[in-house]
């Protein structure tokens, strides 16, 4: 599972999580630490899938691209790189449009 602070940006504090000792670990350090996400004391518990990952970009109602990521090895997930559009399909892109909006 991937747990990751509930305030804050850029993949800070975000973690691969493979074993109950893991994640007891990684919440102490996200809850006990002085780092920005301190302030909140919730941590954000999500599924992990293996794959590529998209993001829908839309500026109001109009949907104007797709944007692809590439990630640093887990644990940690660090943003290496995105790419604008994203070449897929143009009824990928509308798949991804649909489920952002």
């Amino acid at each position: 599972m991937i747990l990751k602070p509930a305030v804050g940006c850029g993949r800070s504090g975000v973690r691969l999580c493979r074993t109950g000792d893991e994640v007891a670990e990684h919440t102490r350090h996200l809850l006990g630490g002085t780092h920005i996400w301190r302030s909140s004391p919730q941590v954000l518990v999500e599924g992990f899938v293996q794959g590529s990952h998209y993001t829908a970009q839309i500026m109001g109602k109009e949907a104007i691209g797709t944007t692809t990521s590439d990630f640093g090895p887990p644990p940690h997930f660090v943003y290496r790189q995105f790419t604008f559009q994203a070449a897929l399909p143009a009824e990928e892109h509308g798949r991804i449009e649909k489920v952002a909006r």
